[in-house]
């Protein structure tokens, strides 16, 4: 009698586990090769040894750098108004290429030095906002000065200013001042603010993604910017000088490179999260080699897909003027100048920096810090100085 209720007893139990076995099978394929990529994903990022490299650039060298290619940049739009006015161009060709080159780089090496603060914990957003609001309205500022001070007093000097060719001067001038890349780092700032900032007084709960809202207002900005320049530069408007010093500088291409960049950051933390760490876990492979490996090998193959999209679009320009017979030389004026295309590729040479940095180096002397920027701006006031130097020893030999 034992024996049969102990054999009963048995099979409840083998039908119950082959029932069980047979509950816990995983039906779907799909959810099964998910939740093996899911495994791999967790491995690799919740691993306990990191890795030995760490780029030898830190934010503080990426920012001298910034610094120094913006200069460049100055040099040459006073080269370029030089050539204009006076017939005198003192870098040439080659020079003005290279040189406009590097310049193109201060912006995202900016944008670099200051993701990477914010990865490491050592800025807040709310701060990179707030200098790289400053700078853009004193920039903005300082080019309307510069303007009225020199350039008008000048004319006023030579009794030129009510001459027909200050208006041409006027027009030719809005198009070379464009080049406030504060303008650029403001509407980024603005841009990752709103995007991953979580207020802790107003906009809790669902009225959060009101706030996240907010993060069109750079965007329209940004596009507002390019449209002006556009009908500007083909004579569809006309806008006082005034207005060009507070315009964005950069091609929809370079914003996109740095908008997608953002919400790769906001996503992924998101996605870790979802992997079952904890926001703890998360803060803690911030501080990882292999995060900040992680995040240059990402950076750099959004900004590799937006530059072959970007010369492909300069590609079917070329061929569009070609087919149609129209003057090559207005690809460069035109199609690069005015639209941006082409602009973006420049991107490329920004690569090598993004894998030789490294956003977790830190300084202990935090006090180059604060000198580093005020040497930056003596330095765009020396290459004016010495600029306005130059213009009026060559007026004076003209003359």
């Amino acid at each position: 009698m034992e024996e049969a209720i102990k054999n009963n007893e048995n099979n409840v139990q083998e039908e119950n586990s082959t029932e069980q076995i047979i509950e816990e099978k995983p039906l779907d394929k799909k959810a099964l090769k998910r939740e093996k990529r899911y495994n791999k994903i967790r491995k690799r990022l919740f691993k306990e040894n990191d890795i030995k490299y760490e780029g030898p650039l830190s934010y503080r060298y990426l920012r001298i750098f910034a610094w120094l290619f913006m200069a460049f940049g100055q040099i040459v739009l006073l080269n370029s108004l030089s050539a204009s006015m006076m017939h005198y161009d003192a870098l040439g060709d080659v020079w003005t290429t290279i040189l406009g080159i590097l310049s193109s780089l201060s912006t995202p090496l900016f944008i670099l030095a200051s993701f990477g603060l914010v990865l490491n914990g050592r800025r807040n957003i709310r701060d990179f906002m707030l200098v790289y609001g400053l700078a853009y309205v004193g920039m903005g500022l300082g080019f309307i000065i510069f303007y009225l001070r020199y350039i008008k007093g000048l004319f006023v000097e030579l009794g030129l200013s009510e001459l027909p060719f200050t208006d041409y001067f006027d027009a030719f001038l809005s198009d070379k001042v464009q080049v406030n890349v504060f303008a650029d780092l403001f509407a980024f700032a603005l841009f990752h603010f709103f995007l991953n900032y979580t207020p802790r007084k107003i906009f809790k709960g669902k009225s959060i993604y009101a706030f996240r809202l907010f993060s069109l207002i750079p965007v329209i900005f940004v596009l507002g910017s390019y449209i002006i320049k556009i009908l500007t530069a083909t004579g569809q408007m006309n806008l006082p000088f005034y207005i060009f010093p507070f315009l964005t500088t950069k091609s929809p291409i370079i914003y996109l490179i740095f908008i997608v960049a953002a919400m790769w950051i906001k996503n992924r933390e998101r996605w870790y999260l979802k992997l079952g760490a904890t926001k703890n876990d998360y803060q803690e492979f911030l501080k990882t080699n292999r995060n900040s490996l992680s995040v240059s090998i990402h950076l750099s193959i959004i900004i590799a897909l937006a530059s072959l999209l970007d010369i492909v679009l300069l590609i079917i320009a070329m061929i569009y003027y070609f087919a149609n017979n129209l003057p090559t030389d207005d690809i460069g004026d035109v199609v690069i100048n005015t639209f941006g295309v082409g602009q973006a590729s420049i991107m490329l040479l920004a690569i090598p920096f993004i894998f030789l940095y490294s956003y977790k180096r830190k300084h202990k002397d935090g006090r180059i810090d604060l000198i580093i920027p005020i040497l930056g701006i003596a330095l765009l006031a020396l290459v004016y100085v010495e600029g306005i130097y130059q213009f009026i020893l060559e007026f004076v030999h003209s003359h």
